[in-house]
């Protein structure tokens, strides 16, 4: 009995452990596999990039040599700085004649000509005649400033021996710092354990998502991409131990489109381990505890089991001397015998019946009152209406059962499982009644237990939303829990439904889905599919998801094979995969058009100093970032004015901040992105022209920014008082000026007025509640 009691459970927990398992692996296979994929376009625009600015300096330069200006040295120095101020990342750039001495180098001048790079695998390998269009090297340590580079190179002609066969007139090579490209690798890391690896084709790396200070080594223990890479696999996934490592890690390879350029993804066995863990660690909190309730249950059963199995041996040893008692044992399985003759009331007990109603052990004759006053106050009427319909005259009934609750002398309620056969004269008129009295307390608790257990089960499903069901495809019989019932919208009440109405209730595009997964499910055992619904209101905006996993087996009793499983809704986690994935795209959206707005800004300021010109366009773009930051804690809904001013003036609104004054007062009106945006770059150069010459740059000074909102405009109004005198406006518009009003009169729409008050500055802008 243990067996069965404990199998089905143990075998739900195990099924419900290798289903998060699977599902568990197939996740993060495909995040790893998406994760590469990124990876490989990312690196591929970064790589062609390089490519194309090789190709811009390549054609300049040979312009430049045409041309032969006298200052062609400083005129080659300049133009490589030029070109590579276009990358953000740490880029440099170096053209190398055909014996491989520099000729112009980005950061340098004038340029060294010593040590030559005629060693470098670039050099050589352009220098060959099967030399590629571009070659990306391995990572070096640069020799005129020792830093970690690798490097992405193009053959260069020069003036007309370019068309000579065969002769080569040396290089052009944009030196990267991995760790700048390390950077963006790792912003498309899901998880902080992920790994992003750049790997030419020979394996040699070029760059990681792990920072580094020396070039890296290919990894000797890495077959799997040695097999892919040397067969030109576009992509592939496999298990590896990297160097280094005890683990072994989930690999995903992607080649770039335009490279002989890998990128390689990987996650460690023990962070997929970590997330089932996670995954099911509910199911082993209920299922353990329910296993080891119905082991004690069980126990117990069967503790009493053979409690009573050793009083039938008791009985079957004293019915031996008599082979009509001994029949009638066989025959009910007897505990307690009795023999009522119905004509004269008296009754005959046997030791073991006086035992079970909890008295002596030993034979007694009773009558009818003696039981009636056993018998539990609450069965009393319809135990004895039972008996007495029995055995009436009238009653055709030749057998007796009933089950009833009684008191011992001590107090103890017992149940009392009544079996008996009733002997009729020839005119039907009832003569004896012979019977047994079976102690059951033990099972009817069991019951009780067993119930009480089930219950518990069928709520905690329902309270995680999970509903069990099975179909026999040889029977065409299906059965759905109450839970199940629901999640696909049949009513609890009622017949129950057919396969082909269950199958109605999929969304016709997810049928396919369906059959496919069922047939392997046959072929395999194993059922993982993800299915929309026909909701009841068919017009809602969002689908309802089902997620159904389930095993096969084919219990060998001539059903056939029969298919178990559970189902649950995962419509709460695929609306959320949409809007995170409409947030990713919004996000690239704005990314795209801050970057746009970076490089403006570092094309239109200009400062008379380099030092000036850091500053200036450092605080430009940071404040930049404080604004992508407010929006992005809105999810880039918008932003309120005050929160804008706040972020702007955030400095001198401490305290500490030496005795400013700042007062800002307004309603908190929403505006768009755009809006918010233009209005932050405004506020921007205000405060920095303040902090320069005006209030921000006294501590007496009082600055107070307020505004108002009438029929839909916006009216901000900046007043500066306690600076600086103001002697006379400023005598030409600088660039901050005239960044301020291209901003509101051209991005925003609106109007500025800038007065030059002796006390300070009064700027009044105006402009559309919904510019931008």
């Amino acid at each position: 009995m243990l067996l069965p009691v404990l199998a089905v459970p143990a075998s739900v927990l195990m099924l419900a452990g290798k289903l998060s398992w699977d599902g568990v692996m197939a996740d993060g296979t495909t995040e790893v596999v998406r994760m590469a994929d990124a990876a490989a376009e990312t690196a591929d625009r970064a790589l062609s990039s390089y490519a194309i600015a090789a190709a811009r300096i390549n054609d300049r330069l040979a312009e430049l040599a045409a041309a032969t200006p006298p200052d062609a040295d400083r005129r080659a120095h300049d133009l490589l700085a030029e070109l590579v101020a276009e990358f953000n990342a740490a880029v440099i750039a170096f053209a190398v004649d055909g014996a491989g001495t520099p000729i112009a180098a980005s950061h340098l001048f004038p340029v060294p000509t010593r040590p030559s790079l005629a060693d470098r695998d670039f050099f050589q390998a352009l220098h060959r005649d099967d030399a590629p269009a571009v070659h990306i090297s391995r990572m070096f340590t640069g020799r005129f400033d020792g830093r970690l580079f690798f490097a992405v190179s193009r053959g260069r002609r020069a003036g007309a021996a370019a068309a000579e066969p065969g002769r080569f007139d040396g290089l052009v090579t944009i030196s990267v710092d991995p760790n700048s490209v390390g950077a963006s690798l790792r912003r498309l890391l899901p998880e902080p354990t992920d790994r992003l690896l750049l790997l030419r084709q020979d394996g040699e790396p070029i760059a990681s998502s792990l920072r580094h200070d020396a070039p890296l080594a290919a990894d000797p223990r890495d077959p799997g991409f040695d097999a892919l890479a040397l067969r030109g696999a576009v992509s592939g996934q496999y298990w590896s131990v990297p160097r280094g490592d005890t683990q072994e890690w989930l690999v995903a390879v992607r080649r770039l489109d335009g490279f002989p350029v890998y990128a390689r993804a990987s996650r460690p066995y023990a962070s997929m381990r970590s997330r089932w863990l996670s995954v099911f660690a509910p199911y082993l909190a209920f299922g353990v505890p329910a296993i080891a309730a119905l082991l004690a249950l069980s126990l117990r059963v069967r503790s009493d089991q053979q409690r009573l199995v050793q009083a039938n041996a008791a009985l079957l040893r004293d019915v031996e001397r008599s082979a009509e008692r001994l029949r009638r044992a066989e025959r009910f399985a007897l505990v307690g015998t009795f023999e009522v003759d119905l004509r004269s009331g008296a009754s005959l007990r046997s030791p073991e019946y006086m035992a079970v109603h909890g008295l002596a052990a030993r034979g007694a004759r009773e009558v009818h009152a003696d039981w009636v006053r056993r018998l539990h106050p609450d069965d009393r009427v319809a135990a004895e209406a039972t008996l007495l319909r029995a055995i009436a005259d009238d009653s055709p009934a030749t057998d007796y059962a009933q089950t009833y609750r009684t008191l011992t002398p001590a107090g103890e309620v017992r149940w009392i499982a009544a079996r008996g056969e009733i002997e009729r004269d020839a005119s039907g008129r009832a003569v004896t009644l012979r019977g047994i009295h079976v102690d059951v307390t033990s099972l009817r608790s069991t019951e009780v237990a067993l119930a009480e257990t089930d219950a518990r089960l069928v709520l905690a499903q329902d309270a995680a939303g999970i509903g069990a069901w099975e179909w026999s495809p040889s029977l065409g019989t299906v059965f759905l829990a109450p839970r199940a019932l629901d999640l696909l919208g049949f009513p609890p009440s009622g017949p129950p439904p057919g396969w082909r109405e269950v199958v109605r209730r999929v969304l016709p595009q997810d049928r396919p889905a369906l059959w496919c997964a069922l047939r392997d499910a046959l072929a395999t055992g194993t059922l993982r599919v993800e299915l929309r619904l026909v909701a009841p209101g068919a017009g809602a905006a969002m689908p309802c998801w089902l997620m159904v996993r389930a095993s096969a087996i084919d219990l060998r009793d001539g059903k056939g094979p029969r298919i178990l499983g559970v189902a649950y809704d995962i419509s709460e986690r695929k609306h959320a995969e949409t809007r995170t994935a409409l947030l990713a795209r919004e996000v690239e959206h704005r990314a795209r058009n801050a970057m746009t707005l970076v490089g403006g800004l570092v094309r239109m300021t200009t400062a008379p100093t380099h030092e000036e010109f850091v500053e200036t366009l450092e605080g430009r773009i940071a404040s930049l970032a404080q604004t992508i930051t407010l929006l992005g804690r809105s999810r880039w809904s918008g932003a309120t004015i005050g929160d804008l001013a706040r972020s702007e003036l955030a400095a001198y609104l401490s305290a500490a901040n030496g005795g400013n004054a700042v007062r800002i007062e307004g309603p908190e009106v929403m505006l768009a992105v755009d809006a918010a945006q233009h209005l932050s770059m405004a506020l921007h150069e205000l405060a920095t022209n303040s902090a320069k010459y005006g209030a921000l740059s006294s501590h007496e000074g009082v600055l107070t920014l307020d505004w108002q909102v009438e029929a839909a405009r916006v009216t901000m109004r900046w007043t500066e008082r306690g600076g600086p005198p103001v002697m006379a406006p400023p005598a030409h518009e600088g660039f901050g000026s005239f960044l301020i009003r291209s901003t509101v009169e051209q991005q925003l729409g609106g109007s500025l007025d800038m007065a030059w008050a002796t006390e300070g500055l009064r700027c009044t802008i105006v402009f559309a509640l919904d510019a931008g």
